[in-house]
């Protein structure tokens, strides 16, 4: 429905309704009403059409696993119409979210949980506009609630705490935390037993609690109170509920369960468990590895296809042989150039004379200094190598521009050689 729309006809509304509800093979079913535009007006058409629904099933008991009214504009008197057809129906409801709504009272949940005596797993009562008296109210009906036996219905099974959310409502937590820890005392236990406040740092869930044992009746979620009785900070190194002051507050029969692969959020890929994906390489001395076991390395010689083995590196091809030597070295003046012969070393034979005389004469070592080598003039490039001068602007040929003057022009050889 728009909102501030025409009101939907009560088929369309049905039909809708009925795509929210469903079962799993006549045994369980699920009501997902989360985020309908539901308020109270539409929660009491909802209602009646909900218990005309189930008394057409087969099974004769009613089991829900989760009834999700979250998201929407229920107050306490749609809260009440929805709870008020489950106990009619006697529906064993597993999981009950009601969070994101106008609740401004939970006495009738509070009843409702002492009904359920244990069947229920999660309450989700967070963002509402509940009070102290309404949470104080809850959480005491869920740590005081006991079956037909007697025995308290709360940790289930005696290790389920009931997981409950009750943040982002209208009460203080400090003073929820003061009237608790009254009103427990009175009960005859104290804070800690009774709560267990998961803070997003530990390991509980729904399913187990992971820092108190034996599991108190209530996993209170998000609302740091902080109960004064708790024992110190945690020593490094130790459990969670090793503490400084409590270092043996698990007992020794206490078994952590073991993730499962198909449970654990961080479970790890099926085919960890079994054969690794990849092969491993054994250090044995004298043995190669087999092939294939160095993925994404070359293969080695012998797994080479032979054509492969035999062909040659390619190579540069040679340049053409029909160049005149004239292009050639104008291309390249430096190989044309010739090459200038380093000078000889000077000879020794008269410092290696002068050094016996000094050594036996100290005298003649300061007298007689040593003759200097002769000098060996440069060689002289041939005649043939030297630039001609440059000739005549007349003797150019035709079409060719005349040369600046500080410039020098190829030999007429060399313009020969050039195409016109």
């Amino acid at each position: 429905r728009v909102v501030g729309g025409p009101m939907p006809s009560q088929e369309a509304m049905e039909d809708a309704w009925s795509q929210a509800v469903t079962s799993r093979e006549g045994l369980s079913m699920s009501v997902a009403m989360s985020s309908k535009c539901m308020d109270d007006e539409k929660v009491v058409r909802w209602s009646k059409w909900f218990e005309q629904h189930c008394r057409k099933l087969p099974a004769k008991q009613l089991v829900v696993r989760e009834v999700n009214f979250s998201s929407n504009a229920l107050t306490s008197v749609g809260v009440r119409h929805v709870l008020a057809v489950l106990k009619k129906l006697e529906a064993q409801v597993g999981v009950l979210k009601l969070f994101q709504n106008r609740i401004e009272s939970a006495n009738d949940l509070a009843d409702f949980i002492r009904w359920s005596e244990g069947r229920l797993r999660e309450v989700h009562l967070s963002h509402n506009r509940l009070d102290l008296h309404s949470a104080r109210a809850v959480i005491l009906a869920a740590v005081s609630v006991v079956g037909s036996d007697g025995s308290p219905c709360y940790p289930r099974h005696g290790t389920i705490p009931l997981w409950m959310r009750l943040e982002g409502n209208s009460f203080s937590e400090k003073a929820l935390q003061a009237e608790l820890v009254a009103e427990f005392k009175k009960m005859g236990t104290t804070f800690q037993k009774a709560i267990c406040e998961v803070d997003g740092k530990n390991a509980c869930h729904p399913g187990l609690c992971a820092c108190v044992s034996p599991p108190p009746p209530i996993h209170l979620t998000h609302l740091y109170m902080g109960a004064p009785d708790r024992p110190g900070p945690p020593v490094k190194g130790v459990g969670p509920t090793q503490t400084a002051a409590n270092p043996a507050a698990r007992p020794a029969s206490f078994k952590a369960p073991s993730p499962s692969p198909k449970s654990s959020p961080h479970a790890v890929p099926k085919s960890v468990w079994g054969q690794p994906d990849f092969p491993l390489l054994e250090d044995t001395a004298g043995q190669a590895p087999a092939p294939g076991v160095l993925a994404g390395l070359p293969p080695p010689p012998e797994m080479l296809p032979a054509a492969l083995l035999g062909a040659p590196p390619p190579t540069r091809p040679p340049p053409p042989q029909d160049v005149p030597a004239a292009v050639e070295e104008l291309a390249n003046p430096r190989a044309a150039a010739p090459v200038k012969a380093k000078p000889a070393p000077p000879s020794t034979s008269a410092l290696s004379t002068w050094s016996s005389k000094s050594l036996a004469d100290p005298v003649a070592r300061k007298a007689a200094p040593p003759t200097a080598p002769p000098a060996v003039p440069p060689p002289t490039p041939p005649a043939d190598a030297q630039r001609p001068p440059v000739p005549p602007p007349s003797k150019l040929p035709v079409g060719f521009p005349e040369p600046p003057a500080h410039s020098a022009v190829a030999a007429p050889s060399v313009l020969a050689a050039l195409p016109p």
